[in-house]
């Protein structure tokens, strides 16, 4: 039977299909940088509103699989946490929480009364931190919509726009630090960030985008043989050509990562398959790595790669914010500080005697800093993800071995990107953000959405399956 053109392929996708495809993209085009590029993240947190209002009164198709339990009740908890920060309390109860004597001592100083005041020191950011989760939420709402060809189309433009950063850095490393080609003002210029501020937060592209290439093309197996001899040399050429550009990303971290990642690729593919990887694509997925580490660690670029990623300057840095930030984290148990609040809470703790000209706005450890601002409910909501995580790692890795290349690859992808933010903190970014929620999504709902709404006997039919695999929950 004939498969359907691109033409058709496209007119068969839904609108929820669409949007997703869209969103994503902007997402990673615009939503680069934490601090910087704030009309562009307003942009994205409206363009989120109406995605999930439209996701809530919209009647579409219905998953043929749903969440856990415990997914809802994450979701729930992640709301419940971001309530608790503007409850005003009386200043008896909020002089008494940890690390709030000192604020409250102040007024006295003042000779002001004390007034009710929000469990988040700096109530003004906190409503910053929540709206920056709405990309997120918004891609995690639509995926959960979207149709298996929607996935498909969010995975390709990720590639794409992970394959486009990399001409782009190449740009901006060859036309010098002053390049009117980096879109932040501050970034890490002489660096190649694509359209990132951060050189770290592209390098999580990458390894995020990686996994979901070899989902493809394990997923395309199943096609006639034909199409897939045409389209191998595609995935094969799009997996060597991130894997290039993340080991000359500079990152120390994504180099770290990138071995288990395409370790962790190769599994995928493999299990998708059902069967061992031909031993020709080992053969050149090596030589092509070999080249590159080879060229990172002995050509002429050494001094801006490989140098720069083990012994920036830097490195003290990173490890005195994560040394002071988990010190305040103790101090302020067991609500911690206010989600937002890391920036004036870490300028209380630095020795003013080994001050220098840098600027810390995070820990450079999104979990200590999750710890630091939400104290033990942000903790224990750490805790319950990784729970999750393990536990539908096991059973979608148990599963059929044909269709759950998807859900392999986003639990890696979440995987990669929680080890990355144990020394940064990519997620704090719309388009990495956005990618954890696309991936989330997927985890939760391995099957996608059906375009018909099931008749009441299929609905029985579906609900017996759907309780089996998510028991491990």
């Amino acid at each position: 039977m004939r498969r359907p053109t691109l033409v058709r392929r496209a007119r068969a996708l839904t609108r929820a299909d669409q949007l997703l495809g869209g969103y994503v993209a902007a997402c990673l085009l615009l939503g680069g940088a934490s601090a910087g590029g704030a009309l562009a993240n307003g942009l994205l947190q409206l363009g989120a509103v109406a995605i999930i209002a439209w996701v809530a009164l919209t009647p579409g198709p219905v998953l043929a699989l749903r969440p856990s339990r415990l997914f809802w009740a994450m979701l729930a908890a992640l709301g419940v946490i971001a309530a608790v920060q503007l409850v005003p309390l009386p200043p008896a109860i909020w002089g008494a929480l940890p690390g709030r004597a000192r604020f409250l001592a102040d007024y006295v100083t003042l000779g002001l009364p004390a007034p009710w005041l929000p469990l988040s020191l700096a109530p003004d950011r906190a409503v910053g931190s929540l709206l920056a989760l709405l990309p997120s939420l918004g891609v995690l709402s639509l995926a959960m919509r979207t149709t298996a060809e929607g996935r498909v189309l969010a995975v390709w433009v990720t590639v794409a726009v992970a394959a486009l950063s990399i001409a782009v850095g190449a740009v901006q490393l060859f036309s010098g630090g002053a390049s009117r080609f980096y879109f932040y003002e501050i970034t890490n210029r002489g660096d190649a960030v694509g359209f990132f501020a951060n050189r770290n937060h592209l390098a999580t592209l990458f390894l995020m985008a990686l996994p979901f290439i070899a989902a493809l093309a394990a997923r395309d197996t199943q096609s006639e043989k034909r199409d897939r001899a045409a389209r191998g040399p595609l995935y094969l050429g799009a997996f060597l050509f991130l894997t290039f550009g993340a080991a000359l990303n500079g990152s120390s971290a994504g180099l770290a990562l990138l071995v288990p990642c395409v370790g962790a690729s190769v599994l995928i593919y493999r299990r998708g398959i059902g069967k061992p990887v031909p031993g020709r694509w080992v053969a050149v997925a090596a030589a092509v790595m070999g080249a590159v580490l080879v060229f990172a660690s002995v050509g002429p670029y050494r001094g801006r790669f490989l140098d720069k990623a083990i012994s920036g300057s830097n490195s003290a840095t990173r490890g005195t914010s994560i040394s002071l930030t988990a010190h305040a984290a103790r101090d302020f148990l067991p609500l911690g500080s206010g989600v937002g609040t890391f920036r004036y809470i870490y300028t209380a703790y630095e020795n003013p005697r080994t001050l220098n000209n840098e600027f810390v706005n995070h820990a450079h450890d999104d979990w200590v800093e999750i710890a630091l601002e939400t104290g033990l409910m942000g903790i224990a909501l750490l805790a319950a993800l990784v729970g999750w995580l393990v536990a539908r790692g096991r059973a979608l890795w148990a599963g059929d071995a044909r269709t759950g290349s998807m859900a392999r690859a986003a639990l890696t992808a979440v995987a990669l990107l929680l080890l990355h933010s144990l020394v940064d903190y990519p997620a704090r970014t719309a388009a990495i953000s956005c990618l954890a929620g696309f991936a989330i999504a997927i985890i939760a709902t391995p099957k996608p959405a059906s375009r018909a709404l099931p008749s009441t006997r299929e609905k029985r039919d579906e609900a017996a399956p759907a309780a089996r695999a998510f028991a491990a929950d």
